[in-house]
């Protein structure tokens, strides 16, 4: 019976390991790494300066990744 693969989805990235080796090429697309980042950690930062603003333009002065 043929197995059915789901390519909708990212793998986690700490299955890296597991893309065949045929699909190393494409491993940042089948399996990104992801930074997470919050207000104090560069969320702020990263935001300001994607939308080129402020602190003072967002809610709470605060960017992405808002804490709560």
């Amino acid at each position: 019976m043929p197995t059915l693969v789901d390519l909708t989805r990212t793998m986690d990235p700490e299955n890296r390991a597991r893309v065949h080796e045929s699909f190393k090429a494409l491993e940042t697309v089948i399996a990104p790494r992801i930074q997470y980042l919050s207000p104090e950690s560069g969320g702020l930062e990263r935001m300001m300066s994607i939308f080129g603003c402020q602190a003072s333009d967002l809610p709470d002065g605060e960017g992405w990744g808002r804490t709560c």
